[in-house]
């Protein structure tokens, strides 16, 4: 059985979390309301804590979470190879948490000032928070703003950021919960202000170990065909007649090795030159026929 790539992002399990979720509640606009949305003062009444927590799996509409999923899948992947699966799903639910209560501050803090209550929903603060991570680790990428405008990835951000204090601060767009967006923000940078060098060391150390592996495998196959043609051209110097005192220092310390790693002799069909590998057993068999080992 192949299993798909994809399914191994955790990216990709929050995304189906979310689908699975605004299918079970898009037929009862009141469950998801009343109980999981995040409502403050229910929280603060009622004790309603969870709603911190269950906001950010919820959306209003169909292109509310195609769009919320749709950032998560282009910018989420690339963070998740960066930081790692455990540390990316502390990551999210950190910031998207703590995005959770800085929505709740501000809504209290607004129904007690002014008598106006916002209900929430949405991972759109845990995804604010995917884009500074992004941020973070690529910098200098180039992204397409509005699919048009070539931008780097610390300036996109940027923006983002002056667009939503605006629209908070000025009141545009008021079904778009910029607190919510800002918190995202906020808990991001608290979170690599953190843990930011170990997040940068430990992305350096996985490359490194990346680098170090592919030039292991690299040395151990280029060693591999080094062995192989050696063991070719010393066959080929004894089957034309040469014997021991023929060979050169470097044929007979090489004989020598592979004799003493491996004294048991091994079959072998047809002509051993012929094979794409020679095992220093069938080399060592194949020697003893022209040369005496002892």
């Amino acid at each position: 059985m192949v299993r798909n790539p994809l399914l191994s992002y955790v990216v990709v399990k929050i995304a189906i979390i979310n689908i699975l979720v605004y299918l079970v509640t898009s037929g009862g606009a009141s469950i998801y309301t009343n109980y999981l949305a995040l409502n403050p003062l229910s929280v603060y009444q009622k004790g309603f804590v969870w709603q911190i927590v269950t906001y950010m799996f919820v959306h209003y509409g169909f292109f509310h979470l195609l769009f919320n999923m749709f950032v998560l899948f282009m910018f989420g992947m690339q963070v998740e190879e960066a930081m790692g699966k455990r540390k990316f799903i502390f990551f999210y639910l950190f910031c998207g948490i703590g995005a959770g209560l800085i929505i709740f501050l501000v809504g209290l803090f607004t129904y007690f000032s002014i008598g106006q209550l916002s209900v929430t929903l949405g991972a759109s603060g845990a995804v604010f928070a995917v884009l500074v991570a992004f941020a973070f680790y690529y910098p200098d990428a180039q992204i397409l703003l509005f699919f048009v405008i070539p931008v780097r990835a610390k300036y996109m951000v940027l923006l983002y950021v002056a667009y939503d204090l605006y629209s908070y601060m000025f009141r545009v767009g008021g079904n778009i919960s910029y607190v919510g967006h800002l918190g995202g923000v906020i808990f991001a940078l608290f979170y690599f202000l953190i843990w930011g060098r170990s997040a940068r060391r430990g992305r350096v150390s996985r490359i490194v170990g990346e680098v170090q592996k592919k030039h292991q495998q690299i040395k151990d196959k280029a060693d591999t065909e080094q062995d192989l043609q050696m063991k070719r051209d010393i066959i080929i110097k004894i089957r034309a007649g040469a014997a021991v005192d023929d060979l050169t220092d470097d044929d007979f310390q090489f004989i020598k090795y592979c004799h003493i790693l491996y004294e048991a002799d091994e079959p072998v069909e047809g002509d051993i030159l012929e094979q794409e590998m020679i095992s220093n057993k069938q080399f060592i068999t194949e020697v003893r026929k022209f040369i005496s080992l002892k």
